[in-house]
């Protein structure tokens, strides 16, 4: 029955898969967020203190934010990972295949 499913190998590859999905929103995040700022100050758009403002908060958003979501994002994983691994009623060497996938999904 589902209601007594504790977790098993396909949930395993379904980390890998948002793991890489959300991974690569975030890359995308990176460079466009630099790019919209760059964007704003040849523009012009910097003139007024609002504006200036406005552009260092959302560089500053592209540099620590996501440098934290990464942080954040990855320390998730891994937590979450490393108690599915404990939840899955097998035999206790399969927690080198849940640290082989571990050193994947950090790669």
């Amino acid at each position: 029955m589902v209601r007594y499913k504790k977790g098993d190998l396909p949930d395993m590859m379904i980390f890998l898969i948002t793991a890489f999905v959300f991974a690569i929103g975030l890359l995308i995040m990176a460079f466009v967020i630099p790019q919209i700022s760059d964007g704003l100050i040849t523009a012009g758009m910097n003139s007024t203190s609002q504006g200036a403002t406005a552009i260092d908060e959302l560089a500053e958003l592209g540099n620590q934010g996501m440098q934290r979501g990464f942080l954040f994002l990855f320390v998730g994983f891994i937590a979450a990972l490393m108690i599915s691994s404990f939840l899955i009623r097998t035999h206790t060497i399969v927690i080198f295949m849940y640290i082989l996938f571990l050193g994947i999904t950090v790669f």
